[in-house]
């Protein structure tokens, strides 16, 4: 079980190891890690984004009792990696709790990082936050992102 802190009475525990089980793509680099063989790039071919993202992280991805790993660069954290199924959950629980008092971009995923790592995991972030009905009420919208000119 692994437990995302959110204050009294108010944690999420999500059994990690039967989610990773039940997800094809994480069971994929999970035998590869176990077997210690890493593929060629032109074998991942038929695989999904998610197999091919950790497999050019294979140096930072761990298997520990089972559970799929990947150790941050940046901040030496150790990261469980999320299952598809599994990452709106963690999405909500980092934003939407309670003790999250819907956080902006930066600190949710601030948050979400100190355990918890997915391909995609900012793009999912600023998405979920971006539609976020209380937060398009009570706080400054998200600028859109314009496409820089070009000069000829």
């Amino acid at each position: 079980m692994v437990q995302f802190q959110g204050g009294q009475d108010d944690d999420l525990e999500l059994d990690i190891r039967q989610l990773q089980e039940t997800d094809k793509d994480l069971q994929t680099v999970i035998g590869w890690l176990t077997t210690g063989s890493k593929p060629s790039y032109s074998q991942t071919g038929k695989h999904s984004y998610v197999v091919k993202s950790l497999w050019t992280q294979w140096n930072v991805m761990k298997v520990q009792n089972g559970i799929l790993f990947r150790e941050d660069p940046e901040t030496n954290l150790k990261q469980v990696v999320i299952p598809m199924k599994e990452r709106r959950k963690i999405l909500e629980f980092a934003h939407d709790n309670k003790t999250a008092a819907h956080l902006g971009i930066k600190k949710t995923l601030v948050r979400i990082k100190e355990k918890f790592y997915w391909p995609g995991v900012r793009g999912d972030t600023w998405s979920y936050i971006a539609g976020c009905s209380i937060c398009n009420k009570r706080k400054k919208p998200i600028p859109k992102r314009k496409a820089p000119m070009q000069v000829k």
